[in-house]
């Protein structure tokens, strides 16, 4: 896929909160599980390990069957942030928890950047068969983002709490600023939160992805 071919492509790109989910599911989490072990007890799931485009080996934990939903977890943890998910996703998905570079199971290299993150999960992607799914969750949601420009397999993308936003407009910044250094904390505090509730009144269903896209495409 293209970046630019990206802008046009809102119903592929969709946001998702999935805090009330993953609320109830986290005391189901096991307390004590070494995710470099391998699959958890009592669940039928096959551990897959996949090579990356330099090399580094991509642990992955699936169950199901249908279409693969890939999990990317976010900057803390591993894929056990995710498989709480995987007997609630099996019977309709193969449902796929993947560690991330450096993250319980899969390996890691000497020098890090974006770029490998984003070949770990393509190629997580490019390993499984016929329609394929991500989900990416925080910091797993960029990496999630950037695999798309390095495959075309990826049918879907779900973007959970991503660390994306807009572009900041500086003159907000300075005059808030000069409210401050003029000693009116008070009438800067309020208009921070009248521009924030402003901006989030003005990001809302497809409007919000096309913001996303718009930091991407700028900051690009």
């Amino acid at each position: 896929m293209s970046r630019s071919s990206l802008a046009f492509a809102v119903p592929f790109v969709v946001l998702v909160v999935v805090a009330s989910a993953l609320g109830g599911c986290a005391s189901s989490r096991p307390n004590e599980t070494n995710p470099s072990q391998g699959p958890q007890p009592g669940l039928d799931t096959q551990m897959i390990r996949v090579p990356s485009k330099n090399g580094t080996i991509i642990a992955v934990e699936c169950a199901g069957a249908g279409p693969s939903l890939i999990m990317v977890h976010g900057g803390i943890g591993d894929r056990t942030r995710w498989t709480p998910m995987i007997p609630l996703l099996s019977s309709r998905f193969t449902a796929c928890a993947m560690d991330r570079r450096g993250h319980g199971a899969s390996g890691d290299s000497p020098d890090y950047a974006l770029q490998k993150e984003a070949e770990d999960v393509a190629a997580v992607v490019n390993s499984r068969p016929g329609t394929v799914f991500v989900l990416g969750h925080s910091y797993g949601g960029v990496c999630a983002l950037e695999a798309t420009f390095l495959t075309e397999r990826i049918s879907k993308l779900i973007l959970y709490e991503p660390p994306l936003q807009d572009r900041i407009d500086l003159t907000v910044v300075d005059r808030i600023e000069r409210m401050i250094q003029d000693g009116a904390r008070e009438q800067a505090r309020g208009d921070l939160l009248a521009r924030g509730r402003e901006a989030f009144a003005e990001r809302s269903g497809c409007d919000a992805v096309a913001a996303v896209l718009a930091w991407f495409r700028g900051y690009r």
